[in-house]
């Protein structure tokens, strides 16, 4: 799925891809497909080690709070096999996300923003509107 969602653009940074125009989501989008599972806490660590790769976090400590207290309530589950941390925080720098695939074909993601503007909610929404889209294709 990652293969088809990242097929523009990629050019490989550290152990993650650095995908520039796509979607028109910026600044970029750090994706990474695992060759081997890992538990849901490695997950979250991994997907918050990937923005940090990419120089979007300012503050890892309050992204990580944000994000955990806007799921204590309800799972990050957002289909089958789609599942997406997220929060307003003031520790990034601007809109982020980062995907990860598992062998499973299970996809974890993480995305933040640092406020409500309509700049970010429309790039939510965008995101949201490809994830759907590759999830019929399958």
């Amino acid at each position: 799925m990652i293969a088809n969602l990242f097929s523009n653009s990629i050019s490989k940074s550290f152990n993650c891809y650095k995908v520039t125009g796509i979607f028109t989501l910026r600044p970029y989008i750090a994706t990474k497909k695992l060759d081997q599972d890992i538990s849901e806490e490695n997950i979250f660590e991994t997907l918050l080690d990937m923005l940090s790769e990419f120089n979007f976090v300012k503050d890892r400590k309050i992204l990580s709070e944000n994000i955990q207290n806007n799921h204590k309530s309800f799972s990050p589950k957002i289909a089958d096999n789609l599942f997406m941390f997220h929060s307003k925080s003031t520790g990034v720098k601007d809109f982020c996300a980062a995907l990860l695939q598992l062998p499973d074909g299970n996809l974890y993601g993480m995305y933040a923003w640092p406020e409500n503007t309509h700049k970010n909610l429309n790039k939510i929404s965008k995101l949201y509107e490809h994830l759907e889209y590759f999830q019929q294709k399958g």
